[in-house]
């Protein structure tokens, strides 16, 4: 089981205190008010973000801008923070120990099930010699097992992690997140999850499966400094 992330909230968005010892800062807005980056801490001007697509791809940024359509980012440049927008997905903070490189992942049912975040984890891998272990890793707010009603498919993508209740069943999106983490060789004692469900709380986030299309989008982001 991951460990208790401690937040720290603040106007509009919540700090992630974990990274910060290793000279780096991530934070997840809430619909509280639109972003205010000098507040966050966060260079906004140089703020790279996804078209994320619910795909697999991953991109490697070496400076501000769009993306292009991925789910996934990764960077080792100091300054250069990566952003992703949810409303129910999981947003997954990576930080590698020993070669100061961060990934942010938009990791959704259909991310989660081509294996998004063990494929950016590779990515580090080849692009920055990172090592499993080394790795750190927080999951931001998403919806949970308690609201996020699936159907009978799910037993075939997710198999444990969907759950029967009563005659309805509920996908585990953090547990299966959590299990692909383990597999790719992150540290148990190395995981740490918010719990926060977006729909249960969803007087202060986003939630497309309560609001629909009239949702709006949480900014998760994470810059090394």
């Amino acid at each position: 089981m991951p460990t208790s992330l401690i937040l720290i909230k603040s106007d509009g968005f919540y700090r992630i205190p974990l990274f910060e010892e290793f000279n780096a800062r991530a934070v997840f807005t809430t619909r509280e008010k639109d972003p205010d980056f000098h507040k966050m801490g966060i260079s906004g001007s140089k703020l790279v973000q996804p078209a994320q697509v619910h795909e697999d791809s991953v991109f490697c940024a070496c400076k501000a801008g769009a993306a292009g359509e991925v789910d996934a980012l990764i960077t080792n440049y100091r300054h250069l923070p990566l952003a992703i927008r949810t409303a129910d997905c999981l947003p997954v903070f990576l930080f590698d120990t020993s070669h100061r490189a961060i990934a942010m992942i938009h990791a959704g049912w259909k991310g989660v099930r081509k294996n998004i975040i063990l494929k950016t984890i590779k990515q580090m891998k080849i692009k920055f010699s990172t090592v499993p272990s080394d790795l750190i890793a927080a999951l931001g707010p998403a919806i949970r097992p308690c609201c996020y009603e699936v159907g009978d498919e799910f037993r075939w993508y997710f198999g444990g992690f969907v759950l029967p209740r009563g005659n309805k069943l509920y996908f585990d999106i953090v547990s299966a997140a959590v299990n692909e983490l383990l597999g790719a060789g992150v540290k148990n004692g190395h995981i740490c999850d918010s719990a926060i469900c977006t729909s249960c709380r969803n007087d202060e986030f986003f939630s497309f499966r309560r609001e629909g299309l009239m949702a709006g989008r949480s900014l998760s982001v994470m810059e090394i400094l």
